[in-house]
């Protein structure tokens, strides 16, 4: 498993983790019967950090459809490397922080974390552009290096049929007498 894939995992378990600690200060604050009722009136306030939890998670469900899909995108097209890796490693972590940041309502470093989060995403985003810009497309000719450093596709593709042509004993590729 790639290092993006398994951070994607660690960052669902987060997910999860925030979810929970959510469930246990509605639970606490407003109850069994409203979480299991109809919730049709407005709910009670879960308090100051109650609150803040679960606005921090819903600022987590903003961000990781970005990065789930920028991290399975490195996965289907192999463009895996080290700024992927980073990218997805410094997500984790700056969700991660987060958490402990917006509970006691730091809004500075929270701001800071969140801009983290962004920039990650930017960073795995590009790094998979950049990528994808350099690979081969599957079936295509490799590339011999031209005049200039220029690349022409017909050189490596006239070499390779000179080569083929000697090997069967044809002779030259031009006029060769039988």
């Amino acid at each position: 498993m790639s290092v993006e894939m398994r951070l994607l995992n660690w960052t669902l378990a987060l997910a999860l983790a925030q979810l929970l600690i959510v469930i246990v200060l509605n639970l606490g604050k407003r109850g069994i019967l409203w979480s299991v009722g109809p919730r049709d009136q407005a709910p009670d306030s879960m308090g100051l950090v109650g609150n803040r939890m679960e606005r921090a998670f819903r600022n987590f469900l903003e961000t990781i459809p970005l990065f789930a899909a920028a991290v399975l995108a490195v996965q289907a097209t192999g463009g895996a490397n080290a700024h992927t890796a980073l990218g997805a490693t410094l997500y984790f972590w700056a969700r991660a922080a987060r958490v402990p940041l917006y509970a006691p309502g730091l809004p500075w470093l929270r701001s800071l974390a969140r801009g983290a989060v962004l920039a990650c995403i930017v960073l795995v985003m590009t790094a998979l552009l950049r990528s994808a810009g350099r690979r081969r497309r599957p079936g295509a000719p490799e590339r011999a290096p031209g005049v200039g450093g220029k690349t022409h596709h017909w050189s490596a593709r006239r070499k390779s049929a000179i080569r083929i042509a000697r090997a069967r004993g044809a002779g030259s590729q031009r006029g060769a007498a039988p």
